[in-house]
């Protein structure tokens, strides 16, 4: 696959979208799906995953390269009384890591959970997965190791008009551009992360919320 090839636009997935969203999660590899959903999961797991996904009130960016999702990162908000609070997940396929997208979806996440009030995002990963580890620590995150896990949470800050003209600004940029071919920008995600001294991160797991609050983003009710 050549460089050309691996450039692609962040934007919103809807419900209309759920095909290629399914896709993208199918395509996962099994250190990937571990990673993501913290253990195995089958093809079947992750097809009722995606059907679920556009039930509920989560936000899903996706890293979108010729038509198809190639990475996602999604925000679930909390219940009353938490609801200035969410979880946040990610997944990058495989040939698409080590380029900056996860970088780009993070940031990108942290921007539309500021502007809907969401204050913290709490971030959960494997031991192994470094690289997730020094994103979130980059973000501002202090990583706490419990369970065979690290818990962080990342301050989102609170909106203010130039972060929601950021946004609208971002979306409209990654749009066009998604529709001439050109690169994503002005999160750069083509850009390797080696470039900076910073690693990329491949996935990470749907997060848990603090005890007693909702878990909806890690599986739907009864999986």
């Amino acid at each position: 696959m050549d460089q050309d090839s691996r450039r692609g636009s962040i934007r919103l997935l809807w419900r209309a979208d759920l095909d290629d969203y399914r896709e993208h999660l199918l395509r996962l590899d099994p250190q990937t799906r571990r990673d993501r959903f913290s253990g195995a999961v089958a093809d079947a797991f992750l097809e009722r995953y995606a059907e679920q996904a556009f039930r509920e009130d989560r936000i899903t960016l996706a890293y979108v390269v010729g038509g198809e999702v190639r990475g996602v990162a999604e925000l679930c908000p909390f219940a009353h009384p938490y609801c200035d609070e969410g979880e946040a997940a990610f997944s990058v396929e495989t040939p698409y890591r080590l380029r900056g997208i996860g970088t780009a979806l993070f940031r990108r996440l942290i921007l539309l959970a500021r502007n809907r009030g969401i204050r913290k995002l709490h971030v959960r990963c494997l031991p192994h997965n470094r690289a997730m580890q020094v994103l979130a620590r980059r973000h501002g995150a202090r990583l706490v190791f419990e369970h065979e896990e690290a818990h962080g949470k990342v301050d989102a800050g609170l909106a203010t008009p130039l972060s929601v003209f950021q946004e609208w600004a971002e979306m409209g940029f990654d749009f066009a551009a998604g529709l001439i071919g050109a690169p994503a920008s002005p999160s750069r995600p083509d850009q390797r992360l080696s470039d900076s001294g910073a690693p990329d991160f491949a996935s990470t797991p749907s997060i848990a919320p603090p005890a007693g609050r909702s878990r909806a983003a890690t599986a739907p009710p009864g999986w």
